[in-house]
């Protein structure tokens, strides 16, 4: 919302430092992808701590082998 309403100036500075007569329209939207890849990262370190400790319990000396006999 700030920088949509900043626009105008930026506009301004922009023509000014790049010497352009006619600078186009600017329009900022807010990118979720850094806080969707942080949750997703999230997931993924959950699920490797999970399966982690899957493992410590299976490998455990009291822990019987899974038969693959039917």
């Amino acid at each position: 919302k700030v920088l949509n309403s900043a626009a105008g100036f930026l506009r301004m500075q922009l023509a000014r430092e790049m010497k352009l007569r006619s600078v186009p329209q600017l329009h900022f939207h807010y990118d979720e992808s850094v806080v969707r890849g942080a949750h997703l990262s999230a997931l993924i370190e959950r699920a490797v701590a999970q399966d982690g400790q899957h493992q410590e319990g299976s490998a455990s000396p009291d822990a019987k082998p899974e038969s693959t006999e039917e």
